[in-house]
Parts: structure tokens; C-alpha cells; sequence
């Protein structure tokens, strides 16, 4: 008989696990509470513009091997376009224009190529840089139990180096401070997609919307004799002795299933859980965890400005300018440019005004043309949960995805995947999951 499981959260993680155990002969139940499949990765219809539009602007690389998998197997990876080669056009309001470059050079090569030519650098410290870099395929990631700044100290980073290439990676791939982010976390990540090889160290972005990419995964799963249940909510999973028994949905119905999966952020897993299993088990420490915020703004314009691609920005509370115009390939006149700001707690409380008023400055000082330029419409996108927030003791507690109960698993970037909480995070938990399960069942048959 086949074995039943229970996916709640249609987010990465989720999609990934369903698809995965649906593969393995399982019949999945897949619940979403939202009416789209995306989780964090959704699309919503900018009415004013009539624009779709993501609920933040994500930029992947080649070394999302288990995202890029997913993508592949629901088929659309059309929808996503690489960047050849690294390329990154920066801006800082101190010395203006610079590109962090690979100059066509492949895998790691490229890359030091890319950081030994920036401008700015002095040359003790791009023999610093050079002797970290040779040093970094070599360490063990997760022996590492300090902050990036003391360990970016400890290496002689210069002060060119931390303000130009540390802080500007580091709050892209880990949307926190050097201060505050493990360094096990920045060594993985350098590992992974700069220091692998010429595939990984690619940018892919999006070139429609996360609703198109994701949507033939419905009929997939049906087809197999799955089940996908969409604007379903859980309240409660149950539990019998050292198992999940299933959940049961806010409509009073009951879901039984032989393997329980949670792909859903921990603040929201928390009160799916008895008391008696969310504060005396592990899962205890889900309470301790923080969250980053991620600002995203969107700002449209009548008239066609010259931007690249992408834009990186420092010294500048904004970091990131995204020209959507030529992502998404529109021909509709006018630009449409996407601001990402990491690590943005700073913003919290600020109005819808004044952060436009940040942005608008910031801008006027990239291209002198927004001086005048005004946007006719804008959108902001703030979310105060956006990412599990990392830091050095609290990755010593990060969940595993298998608990302590025998058919109860977690998955998500927040759990113990050695990686920051992004789109590859999520699909990493997936696979670990996927692979606990299938070990177990083994082992019992």
C-alpha cells in the first residue's frame, strides 16, 4: 500500500517536498492557505500600472542546484534568465562608478579577477583577499563559530574590502550586518556558487512572474493522484505518542496521513503545536528565533531612463536598483526600477513618504536625471518577517528537519540547512527531508 503525507505550506520548501515524495510513489496532500502556490515567492497586480509585479525582487545564481532542480522538473525554466558572466555594475556616492567583473574569466578565476581589479583596493589588501581566497576551499564551514566582521578581521580585510565587496555581499546573500551574521553561513555560501565552478558563480533572475513559474505544478501533482487543497487553512497538527496522527483544516475537516511534513515559517508552525510538544521539545527554541526585515520598493516613471540591468549601491541606505524594464523585456514606454533593501529594520517605522523620500534622494545622486524625474506611481512592499535572522548562537540552535517524533518532519530556510535563509535554503530543507524519509523507511523494510 502506498504511504500517504501531509505537506502544509505551499512555499519553495513545500512545493519541493510534494513533488519529491509524489516522485517516491507517495500520495501527497499538499494544503496552501493562500489561493496561489509561492509562499514568500508570490506575484501580485499592481492595479494603477496594471503591472505584475513580485512581492520583492529576487535575484538567484546558478549555485541554487535544488531551486534550479524544482524549476526544471515543473518545467518553466524558461522563465529564468542567466546572466552570462559576472558582472556586476556598482555605484558609491564616495568614488562613484565601479563594476565588480569577471571580465568573461570562468569559475574561480573569474572571481578573483572580479575582486583583485576593483579600483579602490590597495595592494596589501588584494594579497590579503588573494591569501583568504586560497584559503576558503578548504575550511570547514560550520567549525566556524564567530561573527563575519571578527572573521573578515581576523583574515586583514582592509577597510576597501569590507565597504566595497564584504558588506555589500553580505547583506545580499545573508540580509544582515557583518556584525551580526555567522561567518559559517558566508564561508558556505562563497563556497557554493564562487569558488564551485562557472555554472554556480551565474545570476538568474526572473523574467516573468513566480505565479507562471510555479503553476503547471498543480496539474503535475494531480495527474499523479495527488491532491493540492489551496485557501486551506491548518489549526492544529495531533499528535499520539511519538507520532503525528495528521491536522486538522479551520473547515473542521481531518487529514490523516502516514508522514507529517511543516513547511511553514516558525512563527506560524508555533501555533499549529499542542503546548505539550511546542515548549518541552526541541522545538522550544523556535521562541528564541528573530526575523529580518526586507524592504522592497517599486517605482514607476513615464519616461525610459538609462539604468543597467542591476544595480548595486553602497554607502547608500538602499542597495540594490533592479531595472524591470529590461528583466521582464516590456516594450510599454516609460522605466520601472525595483528597490531592494536588506537588513532594513532601520525603515520599520518610517512612513510610505519618507521612505519614497530616502529612495528619490538616493536615486538623484545615481542619475542625474532623477533630479527632475518624478514617479507616477510607486508600490511598497515592507515585510518584517521576510527572513530568519541568523547569528552566531542562535545557528548553533537552528531546528533539524527530523524531530523527535518518528513521522514528523520540518522543512524551511529557517531550519539547520548550514545555508541563509533563501530560495535555495528552502529547497535544501526539502531535499533533507525527502532523503530522512526514505532512509527511514529502508531501514524499516
Amino acid at each position: 500500500m502506498k504511504k500517504t503525507a501531509l505537506v502544509i505550506g505551499g512555499g519553495v520548501a513545500g512545493m519541493k517536498l510534494a513533488l519529491d515524495l509524489a516522485d517516491e510513489d507517495f500520495i501527497v496532500t499538499l494544503c496552501e492557505a493562500k489561493p496561489r502556490l509561492g509562499g514568500r515567492t508570490a506575484m501580485l497586480k499592481h492595479h494603477q500600472s496594471g503591472d505584475v509585479v513580485d512581492n520583492g525582487q529576487h535575484l538567484m545564481m546558478g549555485a541554487y542546484r535544488h531551486f534550479l532542480d524544482l524549476i526544471e522538473r515543473i518545467g518553466t525554466s524558461d522563465m529564468l534568465t542567466s546572466v552570462p558572466h559576472l558582472h556586476i555594475p556598482m555605484y558609491s556616492h564616495n568614488i562613484g562608478e565601479y563594476s565588480i567583473s569577471a571580465n568573461k574569466i570562468p569559475g574561480k578565476a573569474g572571481f578573483l579577477r572580479a575582486v583583485l581589479s576593483l579600483p579602490m583596493l590597495t595592494l596589501s589588501e588584494k594579497v590579503a583577499f588573494t591569501r583568504l581566497a586560497l584559503k576558503l576551499p578548504f575550511m570547514n564551514a560550520s567549525s566556524l563559530s564567530e561573527s563575519v566582521a571578527d572573521f573578515l578581521l581576523r583574515h586583514k580585510q582592509g577597510e576597501n574590502l569590507m565597504n566595497y565587496l564584504w558588506t555589500p555581499l553580505v547583506l545580499s546573500v545573508l540580509n544582515a550586518s557583518p556584525s551580526g551574521a555567522p561567518a559559517s553561513l558566508l564561508v558556505e555560501v562563497i563556497k557554493r556558487a564562487f569558488l564551485s565552478d562557472e555554472e554556480a558563480m551565474k545570476f538568474i533572475y526572473l523574467n516573468t512572474d513566480f505565479a507562471s513559474l510555479y503553476d503547471p505544478l498543480i496539474d503535475i501533482l494531480e495527474r499523479k493522484g495527488n491532491i493540492v487543497l489551496l485557501n486551506t487553512t491548518i489549526d492544529e497538527i495531533q499528535f499520539s505518542g511519538d507520532k503525528a496522527t495528521g491536522a486538522r483544516t479551520k473547515q473542521g475537516d481531518f487529514i490523516y496521513a502516514d508522514y507529517v511534513i511543516s513547511a511553514v515559517p516558525p512563527q506560524q508552525l508555533a501555533k499549529l503545536l499542542p503546548d505539550e510538544v511546542l515548549y518541552e521539545t526541541p522545538l522550544k527554541v523556535s521562541r528564541f528565533y528573530s526575523f529580518n526585515t526586507i524592504l522592497s520598493a517599486y517605482l514607476w516613471y513615464d519616461e525610459d531612463v538609462e539604468m543597467p540591468l542591476m544595480l548595486g549601491v553602497v554607502d547608500s541606505p538602499i542597495q540594490w536598483v533592479f531595472n524591470r524594464k529590461k528583466m521582464t523585456g516590456s516594450q510599454k514606454k516609460g522605466s520601472v526600477l525595483a528597490i531592494t533593501i536588506s537588513d532594513a529594520m532601520a525603515f520599520n517605522d518610517m512612513s510610505k513618504l519618507e521612505i519614497f523620500e530616502v529612495i528619490e534622494e538616493e536615486l538623484s545622486m545615481i542619475r542625474k536625471e532623477f533630479k527632475w524625474l518624478k514617479p507616477v506611481h510607486t508600490l511598497l512592499l515592507r515585510d518584517k518577517y521576510a527572513t530568519f535572522a541568523s547569528s552566531v548562537p542562535i545557528e548553533k540552535m537552528r531546528i533539524k528537519q527530523k524531530t523527535q517524533f518518528s513521522n514528523f518532519y520540518i522543512c524551511g530556510d529557517w531550519t539547520d540547512t548550514k545555508l541563509p535563509a533563501t530560495i535555495e535554503g528552502a529547497a535544501l530543507s526539502a531535499e533533507i527531508v525527502k532523503q530522512d524519509i526514505l532512509k527511514e523507511l529502508n531501514q524499516k523494510y
